[in-house]
């Protein structure tokens, strides 16, 4: 590496303001992770989206499944976060919209019934390059699902 004899002097800072400095500067260039939840439930949606962003990541929540197509095409998320039951149309629609679709590497659905979600996620399946699927009950358990968000 060389050095810009021509350059401005890096003014004094505290070590800490230079550790952050570096960091912002390592971090050019590369953008926070993004999830996008959709449920209708708004006090899921915060709980999700509060999880997240001490996570890092960027957070679109949507409780409007009507907004879903156009915020994911805007967005481009990483990680997809899908209730199954809405009010508008389910999760099953919003999966069959995104079959056609370039998705993110993680699908998580989640849902309030007592149902087995295996089913569900082989439906998902593509034979051309398998998303990573996985399912949670309502109401959510905190740690296994920090630790999926984390992955």
């Amino acid at each position: 590496m060389s050095l810009d004899i021509h350059s401005e002097p890096v003014p004094f800072a505290p070590h800490g303001d230079i550790r952050n400095a570096v960091l912002r500067r390592m971090n050019e260039g590369h953008r926070k992770r993004r999830l996008l939840a959709i449920d209708g439930e708004e006090k899921y949606l915060e709980f999700i989206q509060f999880v997240a962003e001490d996570l890092n990541f960027e957070v679109h929540a949507l409780t409007h499944s009507s907004e879903f197509a156009a915020e994911y095409q805007d967005f481009d998320p990483d990680v997809l976060l899908i209730d199954i039951m809405m009010p508008e149309c389910d999760g099953v629609e919003i999966a069959r919209w995104l079959s056609g679709c370039d998705t993110p590497k993680k699908i998580i659905f989640m849902s309030g019934l007592r149902s087995d979600f295996s089913q569900f996620s082989r439906a998902l399946t593509d034979p051309d390059g398998i998303h990573t699927i996985h399912s949670f009950r309502k109401p959510i358990n905190l740690g296994p699902f920090r630790e999926l968000l984390s992955s």
